[in-house]
This record gives C-alpha cells, sequence and structure tokens, in this order.
C-alpha cells in the first residue's frame, strides 16, 4: 500500500537541505570576503562564527521546544504581539530578500565571468531565476527530496576536487596561523556571523518537517559539517594559491576547479565540477525563493503563500539587475552581512527573554 505523502521532510532531506544551503557558500564570494576580513587565517572565521551564532540557535531552539509545533513565524507573533510581531517579520524578510537578491546576482556573474563570457548577463540570470522558480514551485518536500538525491554525488565530487589538488597545497602558506591576530579574528568573526543566518531563518519551516528531533539532529550534523567544509575549503584556497592571491581572486573555488587535473595527461576537467555547482546552485536560490515566499505569508497573516513565489522570483531578478557590477555587489553583501548579524544574533535572546517574561507575569 502506497503510503499517502504529508508534504513534510524528514531527518534526511532535511540535512541535505541545509548541506546545500549553507554548504554551497564555499563555492561563491564568501571564501574571498572572509580572506579579505581574516587575511591568510580567513579559514578560521566561519568557525569562530559558527560557535557564536550556535550559542544563539540553541536559545532560540530551547523556546521553540516549549512551543510546541510551532516555527519562527508562529513564535515570534505569539510572544511579540501582532504589532511587534509584524516588525520583526518584516525585518526578517527584507535581510532575506537583499541576502537573495545579491547572491543571485553574484552566481550569475559567476557563470558570466568563468564560463559564459560571450552570454548576456540578463540571460544567464533570467534562466537561473526561472530554473529556481520551478524547483521551489513543486513544493518543500520535493525540494528536499531533491537535496536528498544529488548531495552523495555533491559530496564526492568535493572530495575528489580535493584529491585532484592536492598535489598544489602546501600548507605553509596557512602561516601565521593567526593571521592578524586573534583579536581582530575575533572582531572580524563576530561582525559577519550572518554568514551562518539560516540557523535562525530555517527555524521558520519547522512544521514542514515531521518531528522537533528530526530538526534538531538534522540541524546539529547539517550545520556542523557545513562550517568545517567551509574553513575546510577556505584553507585550501590559500594553501594552493597562497596570500594575497587567494584574496584577490573573485572566485577562487572555480579558479581550483581549473587548477585540478588527474595525473599529467587529463586536464581541464571543471566542466564536470560546473555541472553539480550549478545543480546545487538551482536547488539553494528555491529554497531562498520558498522560504521568502513563506516569511512574507506569515507576516502579512496570508493562508496560501504559494502564489507569491512567482511574483517574488520576478522581484529578485529585476533588484539583482540593479547594480553596475560585481564590486557594488560585495559592498552591498558586506554592508547586509554586519547589519543582519545584529538582528540574528540577538532576535533569540530577545524571544527567549519575551518568553521568561510572559511565562511568569499572568495575561
Amino acid at each position: 500500500m502506497i503510503k499517502r505523502s504529508d508534504g513534510k521532510i524528514g531527518i534526511r532531506e532535511y540535512t541535505s537541505l541545509i548541506l546545500i544551503t549553507v554548504g554551497l557558500k564555499l563555492a561563491d564570494t564568501t571564501p574571498s570576503l572572509l580572506m579579505d576580513k581574516g587575511k591568510n587565517a580567513g579559514w578560521i572565521l566561519p568557525l569562530l562564527s559558527f560557535v557564536l551564532m550556535a550559542v544563539s540557535f540553541l536559545i532560540l531552539l530551547s523556546v521553540l521546544r516549549r512551543h510546541e509545533g510551532k516555527g519562527l513565524m508562529e513564535l515570534i507573533r505569539q510572544l511579540a504581539g501582532t504589532y511587534g510581531g509584524f516588525v520583526l517579520g518584516m525585518l526578517l524578510v527584507l535581510f532575506t530578500l537583499g541576502s537573495t537578491v545579491l547572491n543571485t546576482r553574484s552566481y550569475s556573474d559567476i557563470l558570466n565571468t568563468m564560463v559564459y563570457q560571450k552570454t548576456p548577463l540578463s540571460a544567464l540570470y533570467v534562466m537561473l531565476m526561472l530554473a529556481a522558480f520551478y524547483v521551489s514551485n513543486r513544493g518543500f518536500e520535493a525540494i528536499g527530496r531533491t537535496a536528498w538525491i544529488v548531495i552523495p554525488y555533491i559530496e564526492v565530487f568535493l572530495f575528489l576536487l580535493v584529491g585532484f589538488v592536492w598535489r598544489d597545497i602546501d600548507w605553509l602558506h596557512l602561516g601565521p596561523i593567526a593571521g592578524p591576530g586573534w583579536i581582530d579574528l575575533i572582531k572580524e568573526s563576530t561582525m559577519h556571523t550572518s554568514v551562518y543566518g539560516e540557523m535562525v531563518l530555517l527555524t521558520a519551516l519547522l512544521p514542514l518537517v515531521r518531528s522537533f528531533e528530526d530538526f534538531r539532529k538534522a540541524s546539529y550534523w547539517g550545520f556542523s559539517f557545513c562550517a568545517l567544509k567551509i574553513a575546510a575549503m577556505t584553507a585550501i584556497y590559500v594553501a594552493v594559491f597562497d596570500y594575497p592571491a587567494a584574496k584577490n581572486m573573485a572566485y577562487p573555488f572555480q579558479q581550483l576547479t581549473r587548477t585540478a587535473a588527474i595525473g599529467q595527461i587529463i586536464t581541464h576537467i571543471e566542466s564536470v565540477f560546473l555541472a553539480f555547482w550549478l545543480i546545487a546552485s538551482v536547488i539553494h536560490f528555491a529554497v531562498y525563493i520558498y522560504l521568502l515566499a513563506f516569511l512574507v505569508a506569515r507576516t502579512l497573516r496570508m493562508e496560501e503563500f504559494e502564489p507569491l513565489l512567482l511574483p517574488l522570483t520576478g522581484l529578485i531578478l529585476l533588484l539583482g539587475l540593479l547594480p553596475e557590477n560585481i564590486s557594488k555587489v560585495n559592498q552591498y553583501r558586506e554592508l547586509f552581512l554586519q547589519g543582519s548579524t545584529v538582528l540574528y544574533l540577538l532576535l533569540p535572546f530577545v524571544l527567549w527573554s519575551l518568553d521568561r517574561w510572559r511565562r511568569r507575569v499572568p495575561q
């Protein structure tokens, strides 16, 4: 007998979704940003940022555990009230929208610069967004299952990539270990903690996961593994290209795939890695579009959010075409990262305080 689907995902699908949503940052402009701030010790920043965000995430989980069946948006509405919930919800929507706009434009620039130089940027951008919309429109369960199907291949090929460039790695390039100094590393990691902002944002989708335990375990394993991967790949970029050459590369992952070779004969195998990067990118942005529509609907107290997927995809596309070049995109992204860090770090503590106050004071 075929079991009817409930539209929810389990621990395997949600873990895979996290690995693609957060882990793919090792293949965009995030490592360049980390190396710019942490120099040759930029690989330490994602580890320190993860520790800071993990504290806020655990606080948020403790509050969600006491309010069974609720996600982030329902929790905000219950604890902060109608008006407070609307303000906090709109802040989450704006930061998610801004992040999605800048990231989709950045990925389109990567394709235009590194692969399809003769194709107009706008055409590449439209194709990327249409593919992401198509996947997001299939529903959250379909996104999770697709992530579960492709993630083993993505992880295997990432492991193979490291093996293919192993001969070019010089670990001495990582010295001195602390780079600019521990004080600077701690300061920069704190200012860029929103690299893991999905740890807070994805709690909005908690009602779409089969159980709280599935969500909790998948989050622990998924986010921890992503932090280790981003740190390891950033270290490999420095070890292969040295500093400051690695920092001056806009797209170190794509440069690394061009360096990869199988022995002395088989070279130029970057097209293989490009294919899996494209697949992961489509799923990555499908999650963002779906999450953004979900946040907008919950903030405005709408029953259905699926009709918002297409107009929001169009809005992202229009806004993403506004920046003149990748330098402007990176400048805006830096501002968004620093601004959203305050929200993602403090929101769990605000909700925890409101929950504690409401339990002590009679309604």
